[in-house]
């Protein structure tokens, strides 16, 4: 007799698993600040909310430090 170990409701649900792992890493991958070297910055206060949590005075200033993803606004408007 053969045992089923697999149905198809286990693949879907392996597959949400293995999705989330990869928007997670993505999402983690794109949020990690690292400063750019060479990178300068127009002084103007604009604030934006990086994704990882840390207020900038500007977009640009998010970009400098390697975010790319941010909204507008203070972390804590947000």
């Amino acid at each position: 007799m053969i045992k089923k170990y697999f149905s198809f409701s286990n693949l879907k649900t392996l597959g949400c698993i293995v999705v989330s792992i990869l928007i997670t890493c993505s999402c983690q991958k794109d949020c990690k600040e690292s400063k750019l070297i060479d990178c300068s910055f127009p002084e103007y206060y604009s604030p934006v909310c990086g994704c990882n949590g840390t207020n900038y005075g500007n977009p640009e200033e998010a970009k400098c430090h390697g975010i790319e993803n941010y909204t507008k606004g203070t972390c804590t408007d947000n």
